[in-house]
């Protein structure tokens, strides 16, 4: 028998290896039998002795053969069904992928996506960022890309960050406060540490963003849903909580789009002193206001260290680059540094030294101040679309603000239906229900349309194509 390389990717080695395998397999070589020599295998395929030690090392190394010592290679004995047969491998389904947490697969032909959460495609400084890349990779901090990064974040950029939050949020805090991470799941994950599951229960807004959700609960900790229908709700839900952290986004709630007013947030941080609580408050788009300045964040406001302040790059960058930042209270921070020094930053090296190269030198702003244009007009389209087409039919709250809409039809009983029928359109819209603790306590008729992914041209063409799946 001779092997070959012919048309077969694998090497010979590879083929041997294969060869052996399936032999011991197949039992034409036992438990406990002793394989052929080296030079006998070789010759009976065709093969260098070299080739044939490479086979039979590897098959050592996965423990299908043993090696006795000037007597050869003899078979393991263990249970040759649990083995999968070689070259089995995983073959996707065409189509549509399996279903992932996070916003629902969008098929890349759909026409009009009424996306909430990326970026428009075109919007990331391509040009800027591969020359400040490139600068980074080569000059003299390139060697670092060769070492474990600061635990807490690049400390360049978390001096930059410091400014810009203070600048931009009046959040005052020291670069050793600010804390990189990788994502509001990451960050939670890690923040979540610092506290316990057996003694400290856990409240958040209800509706909110899933993923915190998933990350208190995959925690373990017991929760507690707040409910923003009110404010009244919301505080009595709060007072019966006992909750030790209490996660918010008060600038432009997630779902719903509401700001929380100032009285709300003066008793959430007297609440928090009085309980001996801390707040995570998660600012993730309150960059994008349209008709006012931004509200002051609520750390802005807190005298006593009860705010975490947490916010991303996701929004108004990429989702991708996989960069968020906390900023935790001094006593936190101490707690912090003594249970988490041990696990590296999990940024990205490299797009954290970019970032800051980014933010020193003026990049931010600039793309910051085109990209809040652009969604400006792009905002002003949207409700221009849907007042010209539904006449008032369709409910929309938080206008002022972030990316999306919330919008609920009137007289309508089921938003799943909507959504089906827009789909069937060519439209996407998204829903509500998965923001809730229990789906079946959300509003009948509403979705989110968001703006951020949608190109302008496409928003009065996409809403229209909504009207008309809806009132056929």
């Amino acid at each position: 028998m001779a092997l070959t390389n012919g048309p077969s990717k694998k090497t010979l080695s590879d083929q041997t290896y294969d060869f052996l395998r399936e032999r011991i397999l197949n039992d034409v070589y036992p438990a406990k039998r002793k394989l052929p020599s080296v030079r006998e295998t070789a010759e009976t395929l065709c093969v260098s002795r070299n080739t044939v030690e490479r086979a039979y090392q590897q098959l050592l190394a996965e423990g299908y053969v043993r090696s006795k010592e000037k007597s050869g290679y003899y078979v393991e004995d263990f249970d040759k069904d649990a083995v999968p047969p070689a070259g089995k491998a995983f073959v996707p389904r065409e189509g549509q992928p399996a279903e992932d947490v996070g916003q629902p697969y969008v098929d890349p032909g759909t026409p009009y996506d009424f996306c909430y959460a990326n970026p428009a495609p075109a919007s990331f400084p391509v040009d800027v960022w591969r020359k400040l890349a490139n600068a980074v990779l080569y000059s003299p901090e390139a060697q670092l890309v060769n070492t474990y990064c600061n635990p807490f974040g690049d400390y360049d950029l978390r001096c930059e960050l410091a400014r810009y939050l203070f600048d931009s949020r009046s959040v005052a805090c020291r670069p050793e406060q600010v804390v990189v991470q990788s994502g509001i799941a990451d960050g939670f994950d890690r923040l979540l540490k610092l506290f316990s599951p057996r003694d400290d229960r856990i409240a958040f807004e209800d509706p909110c963003l899933s993923v915190a959700r998933a990350a208190i609960v995959g925690n373990r900790f017991e929760t507690a849903p707040l409910s923003v229908a009110s404010p009244q709700r919301f505080f009595d839900d709060l007072e019966r909580s006992s909750a030790k952290l209490v996660y918010v986004t008060p600038s432009h709630q997630f779902p719903t789009g509401f700001t929380m007013p100032l009285a709300s947030r003066i008793k959430l941080l007297e609440w928090a002193a009085a309980n001996d609580a801390y707040i995570v408050e998660d600012d993730y788009d309150s960059e994008f206001r349209y008709k006012t300045k931004a509200v002051p964040s609520l750390h802005a406001l807190d005298g006593d260290g009860r705010v975490i302040y947490t916010s991303s790059f996701s929004k108004t960058l990429s989702p991708n680059l996989r960069v968020s930042y906390w900023v935790l209270p001094p006593e936190l921070m101490e707690r912090y540094r003594e249970r988490m020094a041990v696990f590296p930053c999990p940024a990205s090296w490299l797009n954290q030294r970019v970032l800051y190269h980014f933010l020193a030198q003026g990049h931010w702003e600039r793309h910051l101040r085109r990209y809040l244009t652009l969604n400006k007009r792009k905002r002003a389209a949207l409700l221009d679309a849907c007042d010209a087409a539904f006449k008032g039919a369709l409910q929309l709250s938080g206008t002022n603000a972030g990316l999306h809409v919330w919008a609920k039809l009137e007289g309508c009983t089921s938003s799943r239906e909507l959504i089906d029928a827009a789909a069937a359109a060519g439209v996407v819209v998204y829903p509500v229900d998965c923001f809730y603790c229990d789906a079946a306590r959300s509003e009948p008729g509403a979705f989110i349309l968001g703006h951020s992914k949608i190109e302008e041209e496409d928003i009065r063409p996409g809403i229209e194509r909504l009207r008309d799946a809806w009132f056929r």
